[in-house]
């Protein structure tokens, strides 16, 4: 009850047989997996899957040469029966207790807007300074359009916003809008990220962060498919936390 250490010989011990132990255990994971197959189905919110989750898929797929995935998309703020399928991608959302739940990386949105957007003026360097741009937003939440909730460094900002120009459910849309010049977007930094990458958007009040949400891997306890399983840690270790 009150714990133990290693002697000094303890030590010197296990300093000799930890790599050789890790070595035969990832040996041995890697011979287990390699021997599973069959089809493996799993639902993903399909602004996720885009951005992030697809090529982590093919990764998988291109390992695991006897596996087969059935990937459906749905809307992110749709909450699907997992106990139909094998594992299930929530994004914000917690799946319940029936389930076995992995954490992968959160997702964030942040103000993205492009560089001609501001060719007369700098870019705006407080939240107040943001209600006379013109706004590129989702309809995720009521009134997402005409005010914003900032967060930075653990503090809350509320400000309103510009006119709306354009409201759509459709990040891509939203990135190609603000890429022209036509406002300030809401967007997922995964899907800004390209844009960024070509200096055709930039990172708009970039210490502020508007949305964080959660992101989990579920599966039903009461699934015993083990190329499910074999999927869910393989997506932990390239999307994990």
């Amino acid at each position: 009850r009150t714990g133990l250490d290693l002697t000094p010989f303890g030590h010197r011990l296990f300093e000799q047989v930890r790599r050789p132990i890790l070595e035969l255990s990832e040996s041995r994971i890697e011979h287990s997996e390699r021997g599973l197959s069959g089809p493996v189905s799993i639902y993903a919110p399909s602004v996720y899957s885009r951005g992030v989750l697809q090529p982590v898929l093919i990764d998988f797929l291109t390992y695991h040469p006897d596996i087969s995935l059935d990937l459906t998309l749905g809307d992110r703020f749709t909450s699907p029966d997992a106990s139909g399928g094998d594992l299930v991608v929530h994004v914000g959302l917690s799946p319940g207790k029936a389930f076995e739940i992995w954490s992968l990386a959160p997702v964030e949105a942040r103000l993205y807007a492009s560089p001609t957007l501001f060719a007369d003026a700098a870019p705006p360097r407080h939240a107040g300074d943001l209600h006379h741009l013109p706004f590129l937003t989702n309809n995720c939440s009521p009134g997402a359009h005409t005010k914003l909730n900032l967060f930075q460094k653990g503090e809350s900002i509320s400000t309103s916003t510009g006119p709306a120009r354009l409201v759509a459910s459709a990040p891509d849309l939203l990135a190609s809008a603000a890429e022209k010049g036509l406002g300030l977007a809401r967007l997922p930094t995964f899907v800004a990220e390209p844009f960024v990458s070509r200096g055709t958007l930039i990172p708009v009040l970039p210490d502020c962060v508007l949305d964080r949400h959660t992101v989990t891997l579920a599966k039903w306890h009461r699934n015993t498919n083990k190329s499910a399983r074999v999927l869910a840690q393989f997506l932990v270790a390239k999307l994990g936390q």
